[in-house]
């Protein structure tokens, strides 16, 4: 929902088809929106034969994950035409695989040639912007 600083609600959310939801909220005495914003999405695949052959899977083979993200996007603006924006998100991937997997590297580096845990991963980002339009 869109919001004054009076409280009152101007508009309502809008939802996208994967399930995100965006909140904003605007305070207009310190030329400031924040926005939260969210979604959740999941999906499947079939790529065991390659897990199991090239890298040495040894577990669960399931290749099925959910993926979510939530965070608040704050833009405070002191003057017109300057805007300092920070935007905040954390996302999580929740995927099916269980066991280790041995990767032979990759020459680029991408990868180093080691024993990996197959497991959920978090992620936490921060992004900071200055912009100044003239």
């Amino acid at each position: 929902m869109l919001f004054h600083a009076s409280g009152a609600a101007l508009q309502e959310c809008a939802a996208a088809e994967a399930g995100a939801v965006d909140l904003k909220v605007l305070h207009d005495p310190l030329h400031v929106i924040a926005r939260l914003y969210g979604g959740f999405g999941a999906g499947k695949a079939t790529i065991c034969a390659n897990m199991v052959g090239l890298l040495a899977l040894t577990g669960n083979c399931n290749p099925d994950f959910n993926f979510a993200v939530i965070g608040v996007n704050t833009v405070w603006t002191p003057v017109k035409g300057l805007a300092f924006t920070a935007d905040l998100s954390w996302s999580r991937l929740d995927q099916k695989y269980s066991g280790t997997i041995t990767s032979p590297g990759l020459p680029t580096g991408a990868k180093p040639a080691a024993l990996y845990e197959m497991k959920d991963q978090d992620s936490l980002a921060l992004l900071l912007r200055a912009q100044r339009n003239f």
